[in-house]
Parts: C-alpha cells; structure tokens; sequence
C-alpha cells in the first residue's frame, strides 16, 4: 500500500468530499425491482441484489411493505470521505534481487508467442486469460469511503403504518448490493420524520461513528471502485464497484 496510512485517515474524516447516489425504485413483480440511478433509464433487477431492509425479526419488510406498486420510493445514498488509495507488488530490484514482481518479461513472452525469436518465452503454452476480461490482475487504485447515510423517501397510503413500524422497531438493517451495512460490528442507527401534507416518509440511516484511534487498522471502509492494472498487456481499466456488481449479478441471473 503506497498511500500513507495518516492520509487514507484524514481522507475518511474529510466529510465534505463525498458521492452521492440517488436511485428511484418501483416495484415489477414480487421479485424484482425497476431501478433507476440518478435519472438515467429505468433497468429491472432482483430484489434482493438491490437493497434490501429488515426491520426487526422482518427480513423482507422493503419488499413487502414499502415497494408496493402505488408507492413512489427514492433512496440516496451519501458516501462521505472519498480517498484514493494506491496499491502495488514491490517491485523486483536487478541489482539486489529483492522483491518480485517483474511484469516485463510477461509481456514479452506474450508478445513473442511462438515466434523464433532471441528473447523471453513461454515454455510451455499457458492456459491463463491475460486479457481485461481475465483475472489476471490487481486493484492498482481503490476508491473509498466511509460507510454511507441512507435516506429512503417513502410517498403512499401507508406511510404512517411505515412511519410507526420503522420508529418502534429496535433494529433496522440494510444491504446495499448484497453488502451488509455497517461499520465494524456496530449497527445503523434510523430516524423516520413524516409528511401529512405529502403523505410521505423520510427514514434516515446512519452508519456508527468510527474512532481512528489506536486500533484504526480494524476500521472499515466502503469501496466505491477500483482501477485495475492487469500486467499481461500493461493496461488499466477503471470499474465501479455499483457498475461491476449490477453486471457480476446480472450475468448470474440471466444463467437461473
């Protein structure tokens, strides 16, 4: 890790630098959500690949009781104290043969192929995909933040019977993209505020606070995305971990 451990720490604690996603979600069938990121095209996807919210003992609550096909629900998501952080294998030293990463001859061999050449080979043909779509690679740079403050805005007939639920409940869990949501151990924390005029609901979730004290190598962060160095071809690619787990869920469920 090639980023300062005080920098990474004053880059979580920088609350003004954040990104923030705004999602509409409607509801298509009793198993999958119509979802639309920040205004762009609506595309369906299993409900629970989404997010998800158990209140109390109710694992399904968001998909039983707040999506329903007369309610008009938008969650934002705000993720605080984006920071970049740089990764790398030490590389090889020549002179003192320390280390050992060495990606030129790799990429040599794979240039070469099977052509006579004067210069670094394969002795035998390997069966490893060097390409972008292979997992021949690294995180080379990751994004991160802290654990994001949800807020889920809820218009409907039942947003008092959700207002009251949320707020006697003693527990709220969520997942966003199948990641449990939390820091540590500790759980969010909710507040819920209504609208009689609106008919509406506002639940806010809030991540724990997290000292960066003495233990601040057991703290959690959130990766937003990575851009991945994949030493075959010498080349990078940049992914959203929003982006690449919608696709990694999506191609599974195509499969089913």
């Amino acid at each position: 890790m090639n980023t300062p451990l005080s920098d990474i720490v004053n880059g979580l604690a920088d609350k003004s630098n954040q990104v923030v996603l705004d999602a509409s979600v409607s509801k298509v069938s009793d198993s999958e959500f119509q979802v639309s990121i920040g205004g762009g095209a609506s595309f369906s996807i299993p409900h629970n690949w989404f997010f998800t919210l158990s209140v109390d003992a109710d694992a399904t609550y968001f998909q039983d009781q707040i999506v329903r096909s007369e309610n008009t629900i938008e969650i934002t998501l705000s993720f605080p104290g984006v920071t970049a952080v740089q990764l790398a294998p030490a590389a090889l030293s020549l002179s003192t043969r320390l280390n050992w990463f060495w990606p030129q001859p790799l990429q040599s061999a794979i240039r070469n192929g099977t052509a006579d050449v004067t210069d670094f080979k394969f002795s035998a043909t390997p069966t490893t995909d060097w390409s972008l779509e292979g997992d021949f690679g690294y995180p080379q740079t990751l994004a991160i933040s802290s654990y994001p403050t949800i807020t889920i805005e809820v218009t409907g007939s039942n947003y008092d019977s959700i207002a009251t639920t949320i707020a006697h409940s003693s527990s709220v869990q969520g997942t966003f993209l199948g990641i449990k949501l939390q820091g540590n151990s500790s759980s969010y924390s909710h507040d819920v505020k209504t609208n009689a005029a609106s008919s509406s609901v506002t639940i806010t979730m809030s991540p724990p606070l997290q000292g960066m004290g003495d233990a601040v190598n057991q703290n959690v962060a959130w990766v937003l995305g990575a851009s991945n160095y994949f030493p075959g071809t010498g080349a990078k690619i940049l992914a959203s971990r929003f982006q690449a787990g919608l696709a990694l869920r999506a191609k599974r469920y195509v499969k089913k």
